[in-house]
């Protein structure tokens, strides 16, 4: 009977962490500058941001072309672009550049929520 328990208890907690990350989406990018993400810098270049849905939290990972990376928490809102691709909205002030909002092409976008 406790052999029963502790494995329904690992079928449990695996079902649980396969739940908690349901889709994922992959988008790559050129940076044409450093680009400020949740306080770290990441280089100019190519990188990639991977959209992770887990349970009630939308979550970006962004990660240069180096290995440098970042995380931060997203808002998903209505968007009224017409995008047949993704794309990355930058903001600029005073020659560096900070991440703003991813758009998808499903007329939605990701903000970022962090005060950067």
């Amino acid at each position: 009977m406790k052999l029963f328990t502790v494995i329904l208890g690992a079928a449990l907690a695996i079902g649980s962490a396969l739940s908690a990350q349901t889709f994922n989406d992959r988008i790559a990018v050129n940076f044409p500058g450093p680009v400020a993400v949740n306080g770290v810098t990441l280089p100019a270049g190519d990188a990639t941001i991977q959209v992770v849905h887990n349970t009630g939290t939308i979550m970006l990972t962004v990660r240069s072309q180096s290995g440098e990376h970042a995380m931060v928490l997203v808002s998903r809102v209505d968007s009224t672009e017409n995008e047949n691709a993704a794309k990355v909205i930058l903001d600029q002030k005073d020659g560096s550049y900070r991440l703003n909002r991813v758009l998808l092409p499903d007329h939605t976008a990701l903000q970022i929520l962090d005060a950067q």
